[in-house]
């Protein structure tokens, strides 16, 4: 999990929803699914299908596209310093 560019508080203040443990859930793993595909080079345009529950597909919308440029700049940084600097030994 990587830090937030909004603070928990601002977060919870403008999306009363994630108050809930499950929809809060599901909103991270709308944010974590984004980060995993962005890292992994795949098309990230369009939203995959989370659930046929229209709130749970609707709140996990919300965390994939809070992602933005900073987020995955920040994740890419934090998995290069975990895995160490690519060398090429040929």
């Amino acid at each position: 999990m990587i830090p937030r560019a909004i603070p928990e508080r601002l977060l919870l203040k403008s999306q009363p929803a994630l108050r809930h443990p499950r929809y809060r859930q599901v909103y991270e793993a709308g944010r974590e699914a984004r980060l995993s595909r962005e890292l992994s080079g795949l098309d990230a345009s369009t939203v995959p299908l989370f659930s046929h529950h229209g709130t749970y597909q609707a709140v996990f919308k919300q965390g994939w596209h809070s992602i933005n440029a900073q987020d995955i700049r920040l994740c890419r940084d934090t998995a290069i310093t975990h895995r160490g600097p690519h060398v090429s030994h040929a």
